[in-house]
């Protein structure tokens, strides 16, 4: 019974790293139980090293894709703050509802503009181009002067930081 046991080790061993039975001109198996005192080749090594290889081409092929992916994405991202600029000046110019909502937008989470205050010149005030929305710096008419009292941190930058806070 023991015979029996060690026989099935050999075969699943035999089995798992591929090894060929080698001894006495005997390559079957069924000579195994005769004959213990063979020894093993292990055929395994070389099929391993192409598989470590291919894994290795595969993984250098990802990372290439994933870098690729991440220079697209950023610039995407800075595109995306372009366009937004753009067109949050161009609506605000236009409708009042747009306005409102940027300025509770600013005073809730103290920003100013996409970017920076900067986006905002030349948008409320066509007389006086350096002339804010008041939800930009906190009081009424603080908009009047500028850039000199207004949130330095973007809405953009703001918006970022709260999804990687809430998020990750």
């Amino acid at each position: 019974m023991s015979d029996l046991i060690e026989f099935y080790k050999i075969k699943f061993l035999m089995e798992v790293f591929d090894w060929d039975c080698l001894g006495k001109g005997q390559t079957r198996l069924s000579g195994f139980e005769k004959n213990k005192s063979r020894f093993f080749r292990m055929n395994g090594i070389k099929s391993m090293k192409t598989t470590f290889a291919v894994c290795n081409i595969l993984f250098f092929i990802m990372g290439i894709a994933a870098m690729c992916i991440g220079i697209y994405l950023k610039v995407s991202r800075s595109d995306f703050v372009e366009i937004l600029q753009r067109e949050i000046i161009r609506r605000c110019k236009e409708r009042s509802k747009t306005r409102s909502a940027w300025d509770k937008l600013q005073e809730k989470y103290l920003c100013c503009g996409v970017n920076n205050y900067t986006d905002w010149y030349g948008v409320y005030d066509i007389h006086n181009y350096n002339t804010l929305p008041d939800s930009c710096c906190g009081y009424a008419g603080c908009g009047q002067s500028g850039g000199v009292v207004a949130y330095r941190i973007s809405c953009y930058e703001d918006a970022k930081e709260w999804i990687i806070d809430n998020f990750t």
